[in-house]
C-alpha cells in the first residue's frame, strides 16, 4: 500500500501518516502454528520473570546487591517481551497490521530501551562477580545496595537517552512514499528508509 505525494519538493510541511502497516511474515504459509508457539513462549517468559521478581521481593535473604541486578534483568525482559509479543500476535494472528503513527514510535522506544538494558544489566552482574572474586574481603564495602541501585539507574538513563536521541528525529521526517514496514515490528532502520530523502535533507540543514 503506497501513499504518494508528488508535490513534496514544493511543500516544506511534514507528512505524517495516520498509521504504518506491518507486513513482515504475512505471506508465510501456516504462520498460525508459529503464533501458537510464540504465545506459549511468551506466557512462559511472563510467568518465569514474574516468579523471579516475586521470589526476590518476598525472600529477605535474596535482597543483596547481586539480586537487585537479577531483578532488573527479569524486569527488563518482561517489559521488553510485553512490548513486542502481544502486538506482533495481534497484527498477524488477528489480521490487524495497522499501527498508529505515534504508537509505532512508542513501541520502538520500549523495545529498543529494554533490549539495550539486557547487556548493560549483564555488565552489572559481571562487575559484581569480578569484585567478589578479586576483592572477596572488601566485597561488602565496594558493592553496596546504594551502589547497585545507582549503577542500574545510570544504565536505564543511558539506554533511554540513546534510544530517545535515535527515535525522536524520526518523528521530524516526512513519510510520503510508503507506510508499509516489511518487518514484524516498527524496526528503526526500515522506518527510517520510508522517509522522503528530500525532507530528510531539509531537516538536517
Amino acid at each position: 500500500m503506497e501513499l504518494l505525494n508528488p508535490d513534496l519538493e514544493k511543500n516544506t510541511t511534514f507528512v505524517h501518516p495516520a498509521y504504518f502497516i506491518i507486513s513482515g511474515f504475512i505471506d508465510i504459509p501456516d504462520m498460525k502454528y508459529y503464533y501458537v508457539f510464540l504465545f506459549f513462549v511468551y506466557i512462559v517468559s511472563v510467568l518465569g520473570n514474574t516468579a523471579v521478581m516475586g521470589i526476590i521481593c518476598l525472600d529477605h535473604t535474596l535482597r543483596t546487591p547481586k539480586y537487585i541486578a537479577v531483578f532488573n534483568l527479569a524486569f527488563a525482559d518482561l517489559v521488553g517481551s510485553s512490548a513486542l509479543v502481544p502486538k506482533v500476535f495481534d497484527i498477524f494472528q488477528f489480521d490487524h497490521p495497522y499501527i498508529v503513527y505515534n504508537d509505532c514510535f512508542t513501541f520502538m522506544f520500549f523495545c529498543y530501551a529494554c533490549l539495550s538494558m539486557e547487556p548493560l544489566n549483564l555488565v552489572a552482574l559481571a562487575y559484581d562477580r569480578l569484585i567478589a572474586i578479586i576483592f572477596p574481603l572488601h566485597y561488602q564495602v565496594k558493592v553496596t545496595h546504594r551502589f547497585m541501585f545507582s549503577l542500574i539507574a545510570s544504565f536505564w538513563l543511558f539506554a533511554s537517552s540513546v534510544v530517545v536521541i535515535a527515535v525522536v528525529p524520526l518523528t521530524t521526517l516526512s513519510y510520503c512514499k510508503s507506510v508499509v514496514i516489511n518487518s514484524y515490528f516498527c524496526d528503526y532502520a526500515l522506518v527510517h528508509r520510508l522517509a522522503c530523502n528530500e525532507n530528510m535533507i531539509r531537516t538536517s540543514l
